[in-house]
Order: C-alpha cells, then structure tokens, then sequence
C-alpha cells in the first residue's frame, strides 16, 4: 500500500480505523495532515505515544454511527483493512 502513497505529500488524510497508526505515521512524514478514527481508544493510545504531532487529530469512533466531524474537506481517505479486503477479493495477492 505505500507504493500509492506518494500523493500524501502536504494533503489533509482520513485514516479510517487506523489501528496502531502505522500509515499515519508515515503520512505525516510526508507532511500530511492526519485525522485518524479507530474503534479502539488503546490503539489511539499507542498512535498519540507514539506519533505525537501537530499534524495528528484523533477521533474514537464507530464508524457505523457515522463520523464525529464533517470529512467534505478532506482530500484522501486510507482504510487499510478495505484496500486489502479489495485485493483479496480482486485476487491480487
């Protein structure tokens, strides 16, 4: 999936169900600005020890129930667990 990311450079990102904020991270590294939602408040946790930036909005959130905040704004949205539920299903690894 970073093979993709080359177009986070400077771009607002909705990470969806971030998880240990692994592609966050590496978004605002490339100086994005990053509102990542999870289920999870412990792996909020571990994404706010561990990527403490500016850059970084946290939402807990179900995302059945929609999201605490209007996304029109956003420019591109990461949701690793669909990307690779796409692949599997597309056979592509």
């Amino acid at each position: 999936m970073l093979s993709i990311l080359i177009i986070l450079k400077n771009k607002k990102i909705l990470d969806v169900g971030c998880g240990t904020g692994f592609y966050s991270k590496y978004a605002i590294d490339k100086n994005a600005e990053v509102i990542a939602v999870d289920a999870s408040q412990e792996m909020l946790d571990h994404l706010g020890k561990t990527n403490a930036s500016p850059r970084l909005i946290m939402y807990k959130a179900n995302l059945a129930d929609g999201l605490p905040f209007i996304a029109s704004t956003l420019l591109i949205t990461l949701s690793a667990p669909l990307y690779y539920t796409i692949l599997k299903i597309g056979n592509y690894y």
